[in-house]
């Protein structure tokens, strides 16, 4: 009888000990992918992913710009018929850049979280992420990062903020308020805004790194992700 307590005993206190242990490892990982260099392979990765729906898209562009044209001109033709009012069919599927605007804005989202990690590395806990970084909203992020936007970038983080929040990825958003977006801004065409602007977030972020790479010992590696 007692040697089954020991057993009973002995078991429960291994299992406390793993317990313990795979919580330290948890705490360890969590606090690791709050690391500059962890939000920038994101942020990298997410660029990547959307660069290739770019260049597929762009493909599109020319063969819907030809059945465009070829509805223009059939168009007037049409009309001398006599057909009045008739609408004139393009034969062709229009691009949609929708879900790379998406990504590109989740890649600005991962970088600007980055920087303002890299500017403030006591950010980092154990426990929870900073309230600071629980938010989607790109204009706000980048005023937290303290990153300066040029010419047009405000307005294209203000698009790109609806666009991740839930016009990239649902068909109607949370309340009726938030309606008053033109999906198609971002059906048609790729902005060089986006692009120029997330680059600039991401040489940021690399050049944030860097500094603290020559004034600290390295905390996180590739591999380590």
């Amino acid at each position: 009888m007692d040697k089954a307590l020991d057993g009973v005993m002995i078991s429960g206190a291994i299992c406390v000990g793993d317990c313990r242990a795979m919580s330290t490892r948890f705490s360890e990982a969590f606090q690791l992918r709050q690391q500059p260099e962890a939000w920038l392979i994101s942020a990298l990765n997410l660029r990547r992913s959307a660069n290739i729906i770019v260049e597929h898209q762009r493909g599109h562009d020319i063969a819907f710009g030809r059945a465009l044209f070829r509805a223009t001109i059939q168009a007037p033709a049409v009309s001398g018929a006599g057909s009045d009012g008739i609408d004139v069919e393009i034969d062709c599927e229009p691009p949609d850049y929708t879900a790379a605007y998406m990504l590109s804005g989740f890649a600005m989202e991962n970088a600007l979280k980055g920087i303002i990690y890299a500017r403030n590395p006591e950010f980092v806990d154990a426990g929870k992420l900073k309230r600071v970084v629980t938010n989607h909203d790109l204009v706000k992020l980048a005023q937290t990062a303290r990153f300066e936007c040029q010419n047009l970038e405000g307005r294209a983080l203000e698009m790109l903020t609806k666009v991740i929040e839930w016009a990239g990825r649902y068909p109607v958003a949370l309340i009726a308020e938030r309606q008053n977006f033109d999906i198609s801004m971002v059906s048609w065409g790729f902005s060089p805004v986006v692009d120029l602007c997330l680059a600039r977030m991401i040489e940021e972020l690399e050049r944030l790194i860097g500094e603290n790479i020559e004034n600290n010992p390295p905390i996180i590696h590739v591999r380590d992700i």
